[in-house]
C-alpha cells in the first residue's frame, strides 16, 4: 500500500512538473486589425506615379490565414507561443506583352502588429490602432516605423479620406548614411492612399504614388 502511494505521488509530481515545463498560449490577430486590413483576392488599387505620370495597378494575388508557432524558454521550462498570422502578397500588374506581373508588396499581420514591405526593400512596422509617436524598431535591420500624424480628413484627387495615418519609415544601415526615408498615407477604409518612396542611394531616387481608384474585397 505504501509503495502504491509513493508511485502515485511520484506520478502526480511528474505530471505537474511536465505541465509547468510545457505551457502553451494562443494569440489571435486583433479583431479590429483583421476587420480593417484582411483584404482578399480581387482587391486592387490603381495608382499614379506623380513624377512620371505612369498608371500602376496593384492587386492582391495571395491572401491566407494560418497559425504560426514560436517557443520561448524560461527558467521554469518552455512556452509554446501559437499565434494567428495573416499574410498577403500584392503584385504590380504589367500591361506589356511577355512581361510578368512583379511582386512589389507583402503584408504580415499578427496580434496587433503590422509589417509592410514595398518593392522588397521597405518595411514599416506599427501597432494598430495607429497612435501618433508610435515608434517601433525592426530588429533584423536598422529600421523604424512611426506614426507622424493622424489626419482627420485628407483630400487627394478630389476624394476625401478620413482618419489617415501618416507613417514614416527610416532605414539606417550606417551611422552616417540614411538610404531610405519613406512616408505612407494609410487608412482602414482603403489601405494605401499615397506613398512617397525616397531612396538617395537607388537609381530611381524618388517615387510618389497617389491613389486614383480602388476596389476592396474582404
Amino acid at each position: 500500500m505504501k509503495y502504491t502511494i509513493l508511485l502515485l505521488s511520484a506520478f502526480v509530481i511528474l505530471l505537474l512538473t511536465k505541465c509547468q515545463q510545457q505551457k502553451s498560449t494562443f494569440t489571435p490577430v486583433n479583431a479590429a486589425l483583421k476587420a480593417a486590413f484582411y483584404w482578399k483576392d480581387g482587391t486592387y488599387w490603381i495608382m499614379r506615379d506623380d513624377l512620371s505620370g505612369k498608371i500602376d495597378t496593384f492587386y492582391v494575388y495571395n491572401s491566407n490565414n494560418h497559425d504560426a508557432m514560436g517557443t520561448a524558454s524560461t527558467g521554469h521550462g518552455s512556452t509554446s507561443n501559437n499565434y494567428e498570422q495573416i499574410e498577403m502578397g500584392i503584385k504590380n500588374y504589367s500591361s506589356k506583352a511577355n512581361h510578368l506581373d512583379s511582386v512589389d508588396w507583402s503584408l504580415i499581420f499578427f496580434s496587433n502588429e503590422i509589417y509592410i514591405s514595398v518593392i522588397n526593400k521597405d518595411e514599416i512596422f506599427s501597432y494598430y490602432p495607429f497612435n501618433i509617436g508610435n515608434i517601433n524598431p525592426i530588429e533584423s535591420i536598422h529600421d523604424s516605423g512611426f506614426v507622424l500624424n493622424i489626419i482627420g480628413t485628407y483630400t487627394q484627387n478630389g476624394h476625401d479620406y478620413t482618419n489617415v495615418a501618416e507613417i514614416s519609415h527610416v532605414e539606417r544601415k550606417y551611422f552616417y548614411v540614411t538610404p531610405y526615408i519613406d512616408t505612407f498615407y494609410f487608412n482602414a477604409d482603403v489601405g494605401f492612399i499615397k506613398m512617397i518612396l525616397n531612396k538617395p542611394l537607388d537609381s530611381i531616387k524618388r517615387r510618389v504614388w497617389e491613389l486614383q481608384s480602388y476596389y476592396i474585397v474582404k
